[in-house]
């Protein structure tokens, strides 16, 4: 069963493919108890869709950011409320 809860999506440009940045967002994802996905996209930048907690997610997009912070050059996000079908944290392809 579906629940509503509280959703980031962001999407981080600059060297951030090839150098464990999914990874490392799932790590942290999975030790805040989120659920969601990140995955490569074909422009060079990563996407990452992550439910639950507003706190744990404002953590996770801060030990992203902070962890990449010299090959991040822009960061767009977004929370909202919606509907969340996933029941653990992956890596998509």
């Amino acid at each position: 069963m579906q629940e509503t809860m509280e959703c980031l999506n962001a999407r981080f440009f600059g060297k951030v493919q090839g150098i464990g940045f999914r990874g490392f967002a799932m790590q942290n994802a999975l030790k805040l108890g989120l659920k969601g996905w990140v995955k490569n996209c074909e422009d060079g930048s990563v996407e990452l869709e992550a439910f639950g907690k507003k706190e744990a997610l404002e953590k996770l997009l801060k030990e992203v950011q902070e962890g990449f912070a010299a090959r991040i050059e822009q960061v767009e996000k977004e929370f909202s409320k919606k509907q969340c079908a996933y029941s653990s944290f992956s890596i998509r392809f």
